[in-house]
């Protein structure tokens, strides 16, 4: 589509110069077919006209809203297995023997992602870019990456998370502890599991996420690093009850934070 509008506009620019340079230098072999040299030259300036309503961006930007909001399903439904599985959602990180993150709840979600093969090349007894998890780097999955989120090249991206827990004391991410459903006294529908981050630079494999004291307190924050998209007009979150919601720029902070808290009395129906 982004060749074929440009080569049809092209198409319509030359046949009505062609046609004006015609009338011009010959008016009355034109005489008799007037009516038709009108209808020929309103059709490209209409074509022309229409162009911008043919352009194909904004049916893709509604695709890439559409593909970020399923991937965010995938995760939401891979997370209550994994919950079904073991009882509890997945740690935000496992730490290794020198107490830092080795390995992230992504690779710990690989299973219930129908990745079982690349989860059992894995290993846990290295970090999660030693010698041989770092064979693994350049394996791409599609479902942590919003396909709008292509900032630093389209080779980075790939391999780059759109999808991040947010980390903090009583958020559904503690850190290397874990929380299931019944500690989310908040309520499952109106709290928040997993949120979307622009240019995140995070790699899907790196055991690293947002942390509340490091997050901007709004959606799509002008400066730092918090909750926000390359789609218009605010970003996707994954609520603990599996629902993806969009939520907007102009969501005021104190919100926001009811949304992270599991535990705090602080419910919102805004959702």
């Amino acid at each position: 589509m982004e060749i074929l509008l440009p080569a049809i506009g092209c198409a319509y620019g030359a046949t009505f110069i062609w046609l004006v340079v015609s009338i011009i230098n010959r008016p009355r072999e034109w005489n008799g077919t007037r009516n038709l040299a009108c209808a020929v030259l309103i059709a490209p300036l209409f074509g022309l006209c229409l162009l911008p309503g043919l352009d194909g961006r904004g049916h893709r930007t509604a695709t890439r809203r559409s593909i970020c909001k399923n991937n965010l399903k995938q995760i939401g439904l891979a997370l209550h297995n994994y919950h079904e599985w073991y009882d509890c959602f997945p740690p935000a990180y496992i730490a290794g023997p020198d107490g830092t993150p080795w390995h992230s709840w992504r690779v710990l979600l690989l299973p219930f992602l129908d990745q079982q093969p690349l989860y059992n090349q894995y290993r846990f007894d290295e970090p999660w870019d030693g010698p041989h998890n770092r064979q693994l780097a350049g394996s791409v999955q599609a479902v942590f990456r919003c396909p709008a989120d292509d900032h630093g090249g389209a080779e980075q991206a790939a391999t780059m998370t759109s999808y991040v827990a947010i980390i903090g004391p009583g958020l559904a991410w503690p850190g290397s502890e874990t929380t299931a459903f019944r500690d989310f006294l908040d309520g499952s529908s109106t709290t928040i599991l997993v949120a979307e981050v622009a240019n995140s630079g995070i790699h899907w494999l790196e055991p690293r996420d947002l942390h509340l004291v490091q997050m901007a307190p709004t959606i799509n924050a002008k400066a730092g690093q918090g909750i926000s998209s390359r789609h218009k007009e605010g970003a996707h979150i994954l609520l603990t009850d599996g629902a993806v919601r969009f939520v907007g720029d102009k969501t005021p902070a104190v919100e926001l934070r009811a949304w992270l808290t599991i535990d705090a009395g602080d419910r919102t129906n805004d959702f």
